[in-house]
């Protein structure tokens, strides 16, 4: 950060609105603010990867468990019939399809885009899939098909086995869910560009719920995450730990 701030230019740039949203103490002045706020461009940029890979990973073993186990190319059927999702996911991924479907241009005659699977997986938000694991789809897929969850997060019994030992298979996916769902908001105020620092959760926490929830999917996975990250980093040379 520069020695001197222009205090006028930065209200200009990020506004004083936004720049109060970093604001710890009420004797935090604009250099603290923009202290904080640059700070939180670097944990948000730190977070992208393991967000990445969560997102990818989680949609990709779950279109591929419900493909095997209960609808071959489920996702495009659904499209056009309702089978499986409830109406929240189901208008989802209508919008999805009549997106992706939309007719384009060529030579001045209207192409239809035919649909396909990987186009969907790609379009639906990281809401969709991680809803798919709430316990109101368990009738649906995850009672329906136990094996989809073993399919999904194979590591999970074992690292839960050494946690806890007494853990209830039934109850496996409601875990898993109330550790997607706080990370679905962060994700989403990193890609809004809003305060990540002061996470309700905790950012540390929610850090090691990604690590985690990565690891019941896919040992290659986390460690490509661990090879890449530089969330540790960041978070331990924090300014806003100091002040908290």
């Amino acid at each position: 950060m520069p020695d001197k701030l222009d205090k006028t230019e930065v209200i200009n740039s990020i506004s004083s609105e936004r720049l109060e949203a970093y604001r710890l103490s009420p004797n935090d002045t604009i250099e603290n603010l923009v202290q904080i706020y640059l700070h939180n461009i670097e944990l948000a940029e730190a977070l992208y990867p393991a967000l990445a890979l969560l997102e990818v990973t989680l949609r990709n073993r779950l279109n591929n468990a419900i493909n095997r186990n209960i609808m071959q190319d489920w996702l495009i059927k659904e499209a056009d019939t309702q089978n499986i999702l409830l109406q929240d996911e189901y208008d989802l991924i209508v919008k999805a399809s009549q997106k992706l479907t939309r007719p384009v241009y060529k030579n001045g005659q209207p192409v239809k885009m035919p649909l396909t699977n990987g186009k969907l997986i790609a379009e639906l938000n990281f809401g969709f899939w991680v809803y798919l694991c709430d316990s109101k789809y368990n009738p649906a897929i995850w009672m329906k098909k136990p094996i989809i969850f073993d399919e999904v997060f194979p590591n999970y019994d074992s690292f839960i086995a050494k946690k806890n030992p007494t853990s209830k298979r039934h109850k496996r996916i409601n875990k898993v869910f109330s550790k997607l769902k706080p990370i679905l908001k962060l994700r989403n105020r990193v890609f809004h560009h809003e305060p990540v620092f002061n996470h309700p959760a905790g950012l540390n926490n929610c850090y090691a719920d990604i690590e985690e929830l990565l690891l019941y999917m896919s040992i290659e996975s986390s460690e490509f995450l661990m090879n890449i990250s530089k969330f540790q980093e960041y978070w331990n040379k924090s300014p806003i730990k100091a002040k908290t």
